[in-house]
C-alpha cells in the first residue's frame, strides 16, 4: 500500500546504503528488517551498491527524495558473476530469487581484448567485425533471455519488435528485401548496418536483380560496391530512355477568326505576280519549277484579300 508519509532522516556522510536502510526501519513502527527495505529515486530503480560504498559515491546528496519499499519483491534486478578460466572469460547471469534461471556465456579472451584495445586506441575498421560479433554474443546469449525473464516474472508483455529479434532471425528477414530496401535499412542503426554488410546478402541480390555472378569479370570489388555500380548504371539508361520517349506535342485548337475574310477563289488559277510585271512578265503557279527558277528575291506571288473590280481599276 502507498503512502504518503515522509520520514526525516539524518545520516552521516561517512554511511553507506545498508547504513540508511537501517536508519529508516528504526523510525517505521513496527520496525521491519532493514534486508527487507527497497530504496529507489524514481519508484522503479532499486539503488544498489557494495557495503563499503558511501552515500555520495552512489549520487545521494542532502535533501535527496529517497522512496521506500518494505515488500521484498517491489524491485527486480539482474545478477551477473564473471569468472576467468585460462584463456575464457565465463559470464553467469541471472535474476534476483531462488527460482530464476541462470544464463552461462563463454568468451575467448584471446580474440576480444585485442580489438577491444585497438578500438579504444586507433579506431581501426579492421576490428570492427570482432567488436560486433563479441556484442551479438553477448546481447543474444545474455541480455535478451534475462529481459525476457523480467518481463514475464513482472507480468510484463515481452517487447515483441525487431530489435528484439535474434541475429540470425534478423538476417533471415534481410535476405528476403530487395537490393534497395536493404540499403534503406542499413541506414537504420549500426546493427542493421552491419547485419546488411554481408557479402553473401549483396551477392544474392546482385545475381538475382541483375543476374550477374562471380564469373561475370568482376573481381576485387566487395559485393556491395558492385551492386551499387550496377544499380546507378541500371538508373542512368532509364532516364536516358524517358528523355529519349516520344512525346506528342499538345496542339492548340484552332478558331477561325472573324475578321478575316475568305481567300478569293480563281478558276484558271491567275495569281497575281509582284514586281515589274509589265516588263518582266512571269509565268503564274501553274508551272511551279520554272516559277521557282526564274523568280528573284523581289518577286513575290500574292492574291489580295479584296476584291479590286477585275483588271478595269
Amino acid at each position: 500500500m502507498d503512502s504518503k508519509e515522509t520520514v526525516k532522516i539524518e545520516a552521516p556522510p561517512s554511511s553507506t546504503v545498508d547504513d540508511l536502510k537501517t536508519l529508516i526501519a528504526q523510525e517505521l513502527s513496527p520496525p521491519p528488517p532493514p534486508s527487507s527495505l527497497r530504496l529507489s529515486l524514481n519508484r522503479k530503480d532499486e539503488i544498489g551498491s557494495s557495503p563499503d560504498e558511501s552515500l555520495s559515491s552512489v549520487g545521494l546528496t542532502s535533501g535527496d527524495l529517497v522512496f521506500y519499499s518494505v515488500n521484498p519483491d517491489a524491485f527486480e534486478h539482474v545478477v551477473v558473476k564473471f569468472m576467468v578460466l585460462g584463456k575464457s572469460v565465463v559470464v553467469y547471469g541471472c535474476l534476483s530469487g531462488k527460482s530464476a534461471d541462470t544464463f552461462r556465456l563463454s568468451l575467448d579472451s584471446t580474440k576480444f581484448i585485442p580489438s577491444i584495445e585497438f578500438v579504444k586506441r586507433s579506431c581501426r575498421d579492421s576490428h570492427e567485425k570482432e567488436i560486433f560479433e563479441l556484442w551479438k554474443i553477448v546481447k543474444d546469449t545474455l541480455c535478451l533471455p534475462l529481459m525476457i525473464d523480467l518481463c514475464e516474472k513482472k507480468k510484463l508483455s515481452i517487447p515483441a519488435c525487431f530489435p528484439f529479434l535474434p541475429t540470425d532471425l534478423k538476417i533471415k528477414i534481410l535476405e528476403f528485401l530487395q537490393g534497395a530496401d536493404l540499403a534503406r535499412a542499413a541506414c537504420v542503426s549500426s546493427e542493421l548496418k552491419y547485419l546488411s554488410a554481408t557479402d553473401d546478402l549483396w551477392k544474392r541480390r546482385l545475381e538475382e536483380e541483375f543476374g550477374l555472378s562471380d564469373n561475370a569479370g568482376l573481381t576485387g570489388i566487395c559485393w556491395k560496391d558492385r551492386f551499387a555500380s550496377h544499380w546507378m548504371s541500371k538508373k542512368r539508361s532509364e532516364r536516358a530512355r524517358r528523355s529519349l520517349r516520344f512525346r506528342p506535342a499538345r496542339l492548340a485548337p484552332h478558331f477561325p477568326t472573324p475578321f478575316r475574310r475568305p481567300r478569293l477563289f480563281h478558276p484558271f488559277n491567275l495569281n497575281v505576280v509582284g514586281g515589274d510585271y509589265d516588263r518582266f512578265p512571269v509565268p503564274g503557279d501553274r508551272f511551279p519549277a520554272i516559277t521557282d527558277i526564274i523568280r528573284g528575291p523581289g518577286r513575290v506571288n500574292f492574291v489580295p484579300r479584296c476584291n479590286l473590280g477585275g483588271f478595269n481599276a
